[in-house]
């Protein structure tokens, strides 16, 4: 995977993502997450919390694929369901935990799919405009020297990585990531953390959800903990991730260290008591 100068570049900052108030849940059952009130600045969040908290039910909800139960989630102060399809699709990317493709699609298809919001109605659009985005997006994932073999013969973090590239060649300002390194070696995720904060700090707004605390510490600017239907801390890694909260949240009980770059590092020691 390649750094900041090499990443693909984004539709610009300052997208204005929020959420005020906002209840989510799915349609007909009691609501996952409540009292939401979170502005996404261009930068690099990453929501933390124990498994079905609501990390996905809240990302879903963002990228509008779930309409709230109450309260409001915009983008440059317009809810989301105001935004045309297309026009959305330009602003905001959103990759889930489990995508499916086409049988026999290659990464390269996959991510030309990317483009399809930049394209009108009556005519193709910039063809050298998206085939530039999907190689530039390709290199970026470190998928550009299988881009062509079908998806369905390359390992799990190969198809991962070919997700998150047709995620940057649509070229959105605000990209929503459930479990970006799923699947990837750790190599591979360390690349894909790094590459995340390059688009951050590039001016583009990413959100993405992640298990694993210690990449969560080593590269998010925000961390939003979610859990008991609510949020329960939200700030810098060093602020968030004390033995206080994993005790709350995850139930362990853990030591703080100093990790590379001074970032906080968890250490956790066994189950808490009781």
């Amino acid at each position: 995977m390649t750094g900041a100068d090499e990443a693909p570049s984004g539709g610009g900052p300052g997208a204005g993502l929020r959420c005020a108030g906002l209840t989510c849940g799915w349609p007909g059952h009691p609501p996952v997450l409540t009292g939401l009130d979170a502005p996404f600045a261009p930068g690099l969040h990453v929501i933390v919390g124990p498994n079905g908290a609501g990390k996905s039910t809240w990302l879903r909800t963002l990228a509008g694929r779930l309409p709230p139960q109450a309260g409001a989630v915009t983008l440059a102060d317009r809810p989301l369901a105001t935004w045309a399809p297309k026009a959305l699709a330009r602003r905001l990317a959103w990759l889930p935990q489990h995508p499916t493709a086409p049988e026999g699609l290659t990464p390269r298809g996959l991510a030309a799919q990317g483009r399809l919001p930049h394209r009108g109605w009556l005519w193709g659009g910039d063809a050298q405009a998206d085939a530039a985005a999907v190689t530039a997006a390709l290199q970026a994932t470190g998928a550009l020297a299988w881009a062509d073999r079908p998806l369905d013969r390359l390992s799990g973090g190969e198809q991962r990585r070919a997700w998150i590239a047709l995620t940057l060649a649509q070229g959105a300002d605000v990209l929503l990531l459930d479990e970006p390194t799923a699947a990837l070696d750790p190599a591979a995720a360390l690349a894909m953390v790094d590459l995340l904060q390059a688009l951050a700090g590039a001016g583009r707004t990413v959100i993405a959800v992640l298990h694993d605390l210690n990449l969560a510490a080593r590269c998010a600017d925000q961390l939003w903990a979610v859990g008991g239907g609510g949020l329960v801390a939200a700030g810098p890694p060093s602020a968030v991730l004390t033995p206080p909260l994993l005790r709350r949240l995850y139930r362990i009980e853990a030591r703080i260290i100093s990790g590379a770059g001074g970032r906080p590092h968890v250490v956790a020691e066994g189950p808490a008591a009781g």
